[in-house]
């Protein structure tokens, strides 16, 4: 008979690897309902599991100075969609690097999930980035080091997500936008010129100027709604008059373009404000030009500058507000007003939620770090 190894029962408890080993080891730091704790011994005790005392005598006393890094890739992803994530990718390796480790970068498909060359390593950490739900409990289930998960919302609260805020996202655009139809032809173009003004503002209760951890994605998201409700109504900088509608000025209701994600979570965050008309998720250029063109005269927010950059014929700059995610906004025109998530930022913040978790700080980590939008000059 074979000797009983926790991936065994992990595949009968149905949860993850990472799970039985907190639960075998006697972890009581992580988040593990009693009633999952109970099942996974009960679990090992029929298999009659045996620890692996040797091992277990190396666990925390060695590293292997090895981290992983997954992307998930389609045969049909389209060039946009290949490079998103090429920056993030470059900074986290950067900065492992610099700290002493070696990086492995995988891509796999992500309906067919092979991690096998990873497996075989011995890492210290993985990191996944854009993972749909289903697939990440299907990969989780396989390592017991830190997984560090980026742009995906997982509602398993043992792994640490770390996501761009991009609901603050959208409301600091449609701001913009109200701010625009406001102002006479000169200031518009002055604006446009500085791209968005150094602010100050306050969005979902921290300021845009950088990163802040937050846990209470609830209250969060409820204040980001109300803030929202009743058409395009945003909350001003302080000393600003509240930049909705007003009885001079009636302004449009932008539509968006975007790419398509992995993970839903990630789109609904994005497109919860909007009617599903008024979303565009690109697929090709041909009905992109047809998409913006149909709307000409009304603003755009545009997620991802490539995008941006492949519509920017088709209608009036000015008209754009683009949400920046791959480290590309050097290549917008000068007058696209822009909003900017820094992957120096993502990977920092990514790298640091690693940190913790290798030296156990676990109480010390949020179950979400939200990666928070900056506005600046423009870029020459």
């Amino acid at each position: 008979m074979n000797k009983v190894t926790m991936k065994d029962i992990a595949e009968a408890a149905q949860v993850s690897l990472a799970t039985v080993s907190y639960v075998l080891n006697n972890n009581t730091k992580q988040k593990i309902s009693e009633e999952t704790r109970q099942r996974i011994l009960e679990i090992a005790k029929q298999l009659q599991y045996v620890p692996n005392m040797a091992a277990r005598s190396l666990v925390g006393n060695a590293s292997s100075k090895l981290v992983a890094i997954v992307t998930l890739k389609d045969q049909n992803d389209r060039p946009w969609q290949k490079s998103r994530y090429h920056d993030l990718t470059m900074k986290l390796q950067e900065l492992l690097n610099e700290r002493g480790y070696d990086v492995i970068v995988a891509s796999t498909d992500s309906v067919q999930v092979e991690l096998d060359i990873i497996l075989k390593r011995t890492l210290d950490a993985l990191f996944i980035i854009d993972v749909p739900e289903q697939h990440f409990f299907n990969i989780s289930r396989k390592f017991t080091v830190p997984i560090i998960v980026i742009d995906s919302y997982i509602s398993d609260t043992m792994f640490r997500k770390i996501v761009p805020d991009y609901k603050s996202a959208i409301r600091l655009a449609r701001q913009v936008i109200a701010r625009s139809s406001r102002m006479s032809g000169d200031e518009q173009s002055r604006v446009g010129q500085s791209r968005v003004e150094q602010s100050e503002c306050e969005y979902s209760g921290y300021k845009l100027s950088g990163y802040k951890q937050s846990g209470d994605d609830k209250a969060r998201d409820n204040q980001i709604r109300d803030d929202s409700a009743e058409g395009n109504q945003t909350r001003g900088c302080p000393g600003e008059e509240n930049e909705g509608t007003d009885s001079n000025t009636a302004v449009q209701e932008p539509f968006l373009v975007m790419g398509k994600f992995n993970n839903s979570g990630m789109e609904e965050a994005l497109t919860e404000t909007f009617r599903p008309d008024d979303v565009y998720k690109m697929e090709r250029r041909e009905e992109l030009e047809q998409y913006v063109q149909a709307r000409q005269g009304r603003p755009g927010i545009f997620v991802n500058e490539l995008l941006a950059v492949m519509a920017a014929p088709y209608m009036q700059t000015e008209d754009m507000v683009v949400i920046a995610n791959a480290g590309a906004e050097y290549l917008l025109p000068r007058e696209v007003r822009c909003i900017v998530f820094h992957n120096d930022d993502k990977a920092q913040t990514a790298i640091g939620v690693m940190e913790k978790l290798l030296c156990k700080e676990y109480d010390e980590i949020e179950d979400y770090s939200y990666v928070a939008p900056v506005t600046g000059d423009s870029i020459g």
